[in-house]
């Protein structure tokens, strides 16, 4: 719902990743974010300037795997969940010896790598490092080494008559917060030092 006093005031939602996506693209909504780019996605979307956040690209697997580290190759043969929609950048694009077992939700990939239902869980290293320590879970996975990762950004639709000038009021605020600390300040408090 719009304010009446202040009716430029964002309204934000979280909603899964394809409705949200189709929400940008009817019209619903004016932005979508966190955005990695990837071709597909940049024909059809502006990006802002200034990121919102790099998305480190890693692999979980229960605490007690055993898998010995070779790069992405050392998946080849192995069910690894992945959450559908999500950009996995292209050097999981192209793992061809991977089974890549489409997900929903976070919870559901570990759920799945506690009932050893997938060998792995393709996952962007903060988000789903905050999603363990909430659930007090950080302890039954490890993290294989990140091999990949990408900045994230706002977007907007490219037929979006408003949304060049969305990304440009989002590209001097952030400007705004760097300049003044508050962003570190912000980022500190949610992921730490």
């Amino acid at each position: 719902m719009r304010s009446t006093r202040y009716p430029d005031e964002p309204h934000l939602s979280i909603t899964p990743w394809a409705r949200a996506v189709q929400y940008v693209k009817t019209g619903k909504m004016d932005i979508l974010f966190p955005t990695g780019k990837n071709l597909d996605r940049q024909k059809i979307f502006n990006y802002s300037d200034e990121s919102i956040n790099k998305a480190n690209f890693l692999i979980y697997v229960k605490a007690d795997n055993k898998i010995k580290w070779n790069g992405v190759k050392s998946l080849n043969g192995l069910t690894i969940g992945v959450v559908r929609g999500y950009n996995c950048g292209d050097q999981w694009k192209y793992a061809d010896g991977v089974i890549q077992y489409g997900l929903n939700t976070i919870s559901q990939g570990f759920i799945m790598l506690s009932n050893e239902r997938i060998d792995g869980f393709f996952g962007y290293e903060y988000i789903w490092d905050y999603f363990l320590k909430q659930k007090n879970w950080k302890n039954r996975y490890r993290k294989l080494p990140v091999f990949d990762s990408s900045a994230e950004y706002l977007v907007t639709l490219k037929s979006n008559p408003k949304g060049k000038k969305i990304l440009k009021d989002f590209d001097n605020g952030k400007k705004r917060l760097i300049r003044s600390g508050k962003l570190k300040k912000i980022k500190n408090r949610w992921f730490g030092n």
